[in-house]
């Protein structure tokens, strides 16, 4: 009977963690900063738990397997986060105070599920009968364009423009384009090109292998881009009244700068590239 007491206290432990957050959960005789850990640990790594346990911790509001149009209102939106397995995302701002949603070349016995949670909406292309994921099928979205954007695609391009809210990024392969951001863009891609341009002054891309093109479109006064590369070029290019701190690293390669870190500035270009060249110009 010991053994499946303790079981059942592990199960209850993890599923507070997930469902009610790292405050929600104490543990005797730990310090505030390991409850932090512990909590974020089991928060990252029971997503499973977290779907069987959590009640009403997301609700389904839209299940389509055509290619009709589904139209929300945007009032009590602030996040969306979209989730494609393989297929092409385009996601449009609006000052239009409704979501439209459109999934494109789905795959037979897949579609497009809608589910909310609070402020936040989430987008799934899944398998009609098992929910899970492994669908070909994209998703064409008119969005607010305050609104907080987070994408996930194993292999497709990304398409984002005149959002200005948060960016967040992840792809296995394909192309991300991200334009006239103007607030903080993250973007992790395997293998494929990345292209942004806009007045962000908080930047952060890796990839790991591919052509990384990045354009500011307006001088600011402070930030940081930090642009990683596996394998492949970087090329950033700033007004020409920008200054800015550069520091820009090749394994194999050639770098160009306006300046080379000798120049003070409070908003900072960190370029690293492995094997491919970095060029920062003024233009």
């Amino acid at each position: 009977m010991k053994k499946y007491y303790v079981i059942s206290l592990i199960v209850t432990f993890v599923t507070a963690v997930v469902c009610l957050g790292v405050s929600g959960v104490a543990i005797y005789g730990w310090s505030k900063d390991d409850q932090k850990k512990a909590g974020k640990f089991f928060v990252e790594k029971t997503a499973v738990v977290k779907s069987i346990a959590c009640i009403g911790d997301r609700k389904e509001v839209s299940r389509s397997a055509g290619l009709k149009p589904y139209t929300l209102s945007a009032a009590e939106i602030s996040e969306v986060d979209l989730r494609v397995n393989l297929g092409k995302v385009v996601i449009v701002g609006t000052e239009a105070g409704e979501i439209k949603l459109v999934p494109t070349e789905l795959e037979a016995d897949c579609e497009m599920v809608v589910s909310q949670k609070k402020d936040s909406l989430k987008v799934e292309i899944l398998k009609t009968d098992s929910k899970s994921s492994g669908c070909q099928g994209g998703v064409v979205a008119e969005i607010p364009l305050k609104t907080k954007i987070e994408v996930e695609n194993a292999k497709g391009d990304v398409s984002i423009s005149k959002m200005i809210g948060e960016v967040k990024v992840r792809m296995g392969a394909g192309m991300a384009t991200v334009l006239d951001s103007m607030k903080e863009v993250d973007i992790k891609i395997g293998a494929g090109d990345i292209e942004l341009r806009g007045q962000s002054s908080e930047v952060k891309v890796q990839v790991g292998a591919g052509r990384i093109m990045a354009k500011l479109t307006q001088k600011i006064s402070d930030g940081e881009w930090s642009l990683e590369n596996g394998a492949g070029d970087i090329e950033v290019e700033i007004p020409v009244e920008q200054t800015a701190e550069e520091s820009l690293k090749v394994g194999m390669g050639k770098v160009t700068g306006t300046n080379l870190g000798k120049e003070d500035s409070n908003f900072k270009i960190k370029a690293r590239s492995g094997i491919g060249n970095i060029e920062v110009v003024k233009k």
